[in-house]
């Protein structure tokens, strides 16, 4: 297991563009692939834009600490924010299946972070929103299992 990466901002544009641009440094240390790079920059963008759009209502900005840890090819990505409590996991699924002028707006992101993760798990911890997701990658030293 390599060293940790740990960010820890507030929910703010300014904030998610330090993290991404840290976030990318990171995986070129763990030799990711432009692949894995580009699904953990979908994912973190998609989860903190919603916090960032969503979560404050009318709050001073959250909190935010991002962690992420490499174990072999599987990478965990720990996600807390002091927002509004939310559970992305209960989220309704879009309806895909639905012409596109019939579909509910909303949504399709927490669908994409489902779809480029393995696992997830969700607490609100006292003040805390905790999302836990695992991803499978490979990297320059491992194979995926």
């Amino acid at each position: 297991m390599s060293e940790p990466f740990v960010f820890k901002g507030l929910a703010q544009p300014a904030d998610l563009a330090c993290l991404i641009s840290r976030v990318h440094t990171f995986g070129e240390r763990q030799g990711w692939s432009a692949h894995i790079d580009t699904h953990v920059h979908l994912i973190l963008e998609e989860l903190i834009v919603n916090i960032i759009s969503h979560a404050t209502q009318g709050q001073s900005l959250p909190a935010l600490e991002v962690v992420l840890t490499q174990t072999g090819a599987e990478l965990e990505i720990t996600l807390a924010d002091t927002a509004v409590a939310f559970n992305p996991l209960l989220a309704l699924q879009p309806d895909l299946q639905a012409e596109l002028n019939e579909r509910q707006i909303g949504g399709l992101g927490i669908y994409l972070v489902h779809q480029l993760t393995d696992s997830q798990s969700y607490q609100r911890d006292g003040a805390w929103n905790r999302l836990r997701l695992i991803k499978t990658c490979q990297t320059a030293n491992s194979s995926p299992s």
